[in-house]
């Protein structure tokens, strides 16, 4: 029988989340690229490392729902998600993730705002 350590699943865990995070720094740069131009990647990197930590707070893990919390973040400051609007919504625990962005994009679009 096949046996996977802990530390064996910690190793690909942290490969797999670096890849992601390195995905999503290349998908910050072609969203926002005047913003992103003018930081480099570590930096780019530990944002995004960042916002993924954040997101993960409030059960939010699917890739493309981090994506969509990086652009809230890049939009609206790394704070965005303590706003009023924001705060609501993140942080019930009746809602599922998925349905919590769906939730924030519909609210952007009530302002104008196309994600």
């Amino acid at each position: 029988m096949l046996q996977i350590r802990r530390q064996q699943l910690d190793t690909l865990t942290t490969a797999m989340r670096h890849k992601a995070n390195l995905q999503l720094v290349e998908y910050a740069r072609k969203r926002f690229p005047t913003v992103f131009e003018k930081i480099d990647e570590p930096a780019a990197y530990k944002l995004v490392d960042h916002v993924r930590t954040t997101a993960e707070r409030y059960g939010i893990e699917r890739e493309d729902n981090v994506a969509t919390f990086l652009d809230f973040t890049v939009m609206y400051g790394e704070e965005f998600h303590k706003a009023r609007w924001a705060t609501d919504v993140l942080s019930s625990e009746a809602i599922h993730a998925p349905d919590k962005m769906a939730l924030l994009e519909e609210r952007a679009r009530q302002t104008g705002v196309t994600l």
